[in-house]
């Protein structure tokens, strides 16, 4: 994978098998509270567009925990790391409302965990708004297709109806 990734790969010191397993739990975790659990909770009562921003917000504020837990943090890289979380957590949130796949999410979600503590590759902030944009542009774009694609036939448990889109 070094190929891949411009930096390289910088292994921290506990170990590639304890920070994988490490990564792969965190990623689990919050992809069951928020896009499953909390999700499904909001998509019932505001509708998939809403229950995506409010999702994708309440997940960026969930990163304010980085002030308590990451002493080493500075508070104005924590609130960038809250703002650039929440447009992930829409893009995150379109995507189980369009397809309801957690998996792949907890897979996509704990790669992006890595990539922030493998990979010491420094991006210019255009980079960072360019990436943050395109998360937005994908979430709108999964929100808008669902609308006509399959999930817009479901009813509030997920299950499939016999209507047709127009």
């Amino acid at each position: 994978m070094r190929f891949a990734l411009p930096g390289g790969i910088e292994i921290p010191p506990l170990g590639t098998a304890l920070w994988t397993c490490t990564l792969l739990l965190a990623a689990l975790n919050e992809e069951l509270v928020n896009r499953v659990a909390v999700l499904g909770v909001f998509r019932r009562r505001m509708g998939p567009t809403w229950s995506a921003v409010v999702s994708g917000a309440r997940f960026g504020l969930a990163h304010l925990s980085l002030l308590v837990t990451t002493p080493t943090r500075t508070a104005d890289d924590t609130l960038l790391n809250v703002l650039a979380s929440a447009p992930f957590g829409f893009a995150l949130a379109a995507f189980q409302i369009r397809f309801r796949w957690a998996f792949s999410l907890v897979l996509v979600h704990a790669f992006a965990n890595a990539s922030v503590i493998f990979v010491e590759v420094d991006m210019p902030f255009v980079g960072d708004l360019a990436v943050h944009a395109a998360f937005v542009l994908v979430g709108a774009l999964l929100l808008r297709t669902d609308h006509q694609g399959i999930a817009a036939r479901r009813g509030d448990h997920g299950v499939p109806t016999l209507q047709m889109s127009p």
